[in-house]
């Protein structure tokens, strides 16, 4: 009689190969190029074990996310948030205000930045508050991206994904998010220069 208890499998963790699977051929060449990029920026790779359907992988520089890459469904982030430091954006922003071609990015960014969009994981903490009589607790606030309100999300990052919409890349999204990669690394070193 084996009075062992029953030991669980162990699930393999996922490889970047695995995170290509369902993408099409234009996101799969995407991925690549952009993880090629961070890579040769310095960036360290971590891949998330899957709890569910989407596996994603995150780059960290100078152990701060600075790109997430993610399927089911496909997006691209470039996380601008900084540990125990305030005005992340703001710093961010005065980096993008500094480059040569920093009205594109502007432009990229008033489309791009995650903007408060009612996510799913929001509904019940918003039902909640709403019956407490709060307005808010995810952490949504107004910012002024040069005369151009949003209202920015909690996961403080520039990604063309909206909740609930396909999101279709072009060569001019990965221009500009390995634009973005290059002030994301920046607005660290400068963090760590002060």
């Amino acid at each position: 009689m084996n009075t062992k208890p029953n030991q669980t499998a162990k699930v393999a963790k996922p490889t970047f190969d695995d995170l290509l699977i369902p993408l099409s051929d234009a996101e799969r060449a995407y991925f690549i190029e952009l993880h090629e990029y961070a890579i040769a920026k310095g960036m360290k790779i971590k891949i998330e074990k899957p709890t569910a359907s989407p596996i994603y992988v995150r780059y960290t520089y100078k152990k701060l996310y600075s790109l997430v890459l993610c399927t089911n469904p496909t997006r691209i982030s470039i996380p601008y948030g900084l540990k125990d430091t305030p005005n992340n954006f703001e710093r961010f922003l005065e980096i993008v205000e500094e480059q040569a071609d920093s009205d594109s990015l502007i432009e990229y960014i008033q489309d791009n930045i995650a903007i408060c969009d009612g996510c799913a994981a929001n509904v019940a903490s918003r039902e909640r508050d709403k019956k407490k009589g709060i307005k808010k607790s995810c952490g949504y606030y107004w910012i002024d991206i040069r005369g151009v309100k949003r209202l920015s999300c909690i996961a403080s990052s520039i990604s063309k994904y909206r909740y609930g919409k396909d999101t279709i890349y072009n060569d001019k999204d990965i221009e500009m998010l390995k634009r973005l990669i290059d002030i994301r690394i920046m607005q660290i070193d400068n963090l760590h220069c002060t």
